[in-house]
């Protein structure tokens, strides 16, 4: 949970921003197909490279920021029962 978390508040990329802005994670704890879905009309994404590299991109990391606003674990949720991890975050820049 707390490596998740650093990876959102940017604490794996010791930048204070997370990966949405930077494209920077802990690509270790993900699986490589794994699915981000979410409200964006450009979602969903299967694939961690594919995401990151989309997200990459979205924001100036010089201009912008997400902040953290919850977080919910999962555990038997997500398309296959493998879990699941439900963030709400606000962004801007």
């Amino acid at each position: 949970a707390q490596r998740i978390r650093a990876d959102w508040t940017g604490g794996i990329a010791g930048e204070g921003k997370g990966y949405y802005i930077t494209g920077k994670l802990d690509s270790t704890i993900y699986r490589d197909d794994c699915l981000f879905t979410g409200p964006d009309p450009d979602m969903p994404v299967r694939g961690l490279r594919k995401y990151l590299s989309a997200a990459a991109h979205l924001f100036d990391p010089r201009q912008s920021d997400a902040t953290l606003l919850s977080m919910e674990f999962h555990e038997d949720g997500g398309e296959k029962g493998y879990g699941m991890v439900e963030v709400n975050w606000r962004l801007g820049g």
